[in-house]
């Protein structure tokens, strides 16, 4: 997992050089870990990316302003981690 961490931090790093102004980011993960969901979200916003707002989700679980956490046994969808983010 911390593996895939750092390679999903590569791609974060990487996606900031090339996302216009104004342009969005929608970073999603098949994965319920926290070192791949919530954990390479804050180092986003450490980047300098600012959440953008997740809205009209009929499912999962909505965690702060752009986060969206999709669970199977509760869903009966895969297991998925979102969040949305601009610069």
């Amino acid at each position: 997992i911390k593996h895939n961490q750092g390679i999903q931090r590569s791609l974060l790093r990487a996606c900031g050089e090339l996302l216009k102004d104004g342009g969005k980011l929608l970073y999603s993960v098949c994965s319920l870990e926290r070192e791949e969901g919530e954990e390479n979200s804050e180092f986003a916003i450490s980047l300098g990316y600012n959440w953008e707002n997740l809205r009209n989700f009929d499912v999962g679980v909505l965690r702060g302003k752009g986060e969206l956490r999709v669970f199977p046994h509760r869903d009966n969808l895969d297991g998925f981690y979102y969040s949305s983010f601009s610069l």
